[in-house]
């Protein structure tokens, strides 16, 4: 789903296996670092962490790389606060810094890591038991597909453009500038974003001038809606009190009907279960079940 400006087109982990805390290793692949964190025989393999790791180097590891990270992603005064506040459970825990989820909940997570007496632990291991803390939450991400591009999607994952496009290292960019370039310029090859919503009505309305666009180019599409199981601690949101920033979305709420006017119109608050992002892929586990709807709907902001 993407939500852009009124003038603009609108278009476009189960739970974790409890595990030892020393049980992390980490694996060179294709230049990026692989974080495993393994339970008996079992091994997750953190997806969004490898490709945070592979921004620009395989690792963000000394203290200057660590803060000229966190400036350029996050804006100096939210970057140096959140690696700081990092650095006081220890230096390990700085790496961190590369995790938008951590940074976004940096308060709550030193606090948990305190009050669980997680100081002296492997911080990624922290990190997961941070985020089965906060658990998991249903969205959905509506996209115009053909049938291939669907198979593709539930065997690979919904990729983000900046992941089907672009070679490795990734450069890393300001999170809040790349959502503003993302809202004026439509779909763009860096966009490293899934945009998902609460509200499977309002993904399907945000998706339908995409779909009718490749419609008019003779291509057979037609809207799949993904319902997603996504860890809390992986869905960025809009706030102005985080480095995001204000949404910037024109209007009072997100109006959607039915595109044949079978069913009255429906109207949510521009908020975070509106519109929250998950950087770079959803994996194909993360997918719950995936829906094509019997009919359209269309939406637009409104400022009544």
């Amino acid at each position: 789903m993407k939500f852009c400006l009124l003038i603009c087109l609108i278009c476009c982990f189960g739970l974790f296996p409890k595990f030892a805390y020393s049980a992390v290793k980490t694996s060179k692949r294709r230049s990026c670092k692989t974080i495993l964190l393994e339970s008996g025989t079992e091994a997750i393999s953190a997806e969004r962490i490898k490709f945070y790791m592979n921004e620009g180097r395989a690792s963000w590891t000394s203290p200057e790389d660590q803060e000229q990270y966190a400036k350029i992603k996050y804006g100096a005064d939210f970057g140096i606060t959140a690696l700081a506040s990092l650095g006081a459970l220890g230096q390990p825990f700085t790496e961190l810094i590369v995790d938008p989820g951590i940074v976004l909940h940096v308060s709550d997570f030193v606090e948990y890591v305190q009050t669980q007496k997680l100081k002296g632990v492997n911080p990624w291991a922290a990190r997961q038991l941070y985020a089965k803390h906060l658990g998991f939450t249903v969205v959905y991400r509506a996209l115009a597909l053909t049938e291939e591009e669907y198979e593709t999607a539930k065997k690979d994952g919904i990729k983000s453009a900046l992941l089907r496009s672009s070679p490795r290292p990734f450069q890393v960019s300001n999170l809040s500038k790349l959502i503003k370039i993302e809202r004026s310029a439509l779909l763009h090859e860096r966009d490293p974003f899934n945009s998902v919503t609460k509200y499977k009505e309002a993904g399907m309305a945000a998706t339908y001038t995409h779909l009718v666009s490749r419609l008019q180019r003779q291509e057979d599409v037609k809207i799949y809606v993904f319902k997603l199981r996504i860890p809390r601690l992986d869905l960025l949101y809009f706030a102005s009190d985080n480095f995001l920033g204000e949404s910037g979305m024109w209007g009072k709420s997100y109006v959607v009907s039915p595109y044949d006017g079978s069913e009255p119109a429906k109207s949510f608050p521009l908020d975070r279960d509106l519109e929250s992002f998950i950087q770079y892929i959803v994996e194909p586990r993360e997918i719950v079940s995936v829906a094509v709807p019997k009919k359209n709907w269309t939406g637009g902001f409104s400022y009544y």
